[in-house]
């Protein structure tokens, strides 16, 4: 059997630790080389997202977040692990925040997350 890895790199992302550092409540606290890295399936496909578990500086491990430019849907299936999706939603100024939700997931939860900025920290069992 032959695989083809040619596309690999351009369906792959990984967020690291250097990049979260903006987002960090304590940029120099000590994290993996890697917080999460996704997937990507392309137009009409799912993508994955998998995160490291554990926290930095007393913080768990999250996404970037992130803002989508005109109206896409995204939609979150829980896997496995639980934690918080936090969605914000900004009115007319980037600096006034018109509407914000912290949603508990768990395995078998799905989020929609719609024309809004849209950060997930999530936590999951090691056992």
């Amino acid at each position: 059997m032959t695989i083809d890895f040619t596309n690999v790199p351009k369906h792959y992302a990984a967020r690291t630790h250097e990049k979260m550092k903006e987002v960090l409540m304590d940029p120099n606290g000590i994290g993996p080389a890697i917080h999460y890295y996704m997937i990507r399936g392309g137009v009409d496909q799912k993508n994955i997202t998998v995160w490291e578990p554990g926290t930095i500086g007393g913080e768990y491990i999250k996404t970037y977040g992130h803002y989508h430019v005109g109206k896409l849907d995204e939609t979150y299936w829980i896997l496995y692990g639980q934690g918080v999706a936090l969605l914000q939603k900004l009115g007319n100024s980037d600096d006034i925040v018109e509407e914000f939700k912290a949603i508990p997931v768990k395995p078998g939860d799905s989020v929609l997350a719609s024309g809004s900025k849209h950060r997930f920290y999530l936590f999951c069992d090691r056992g």
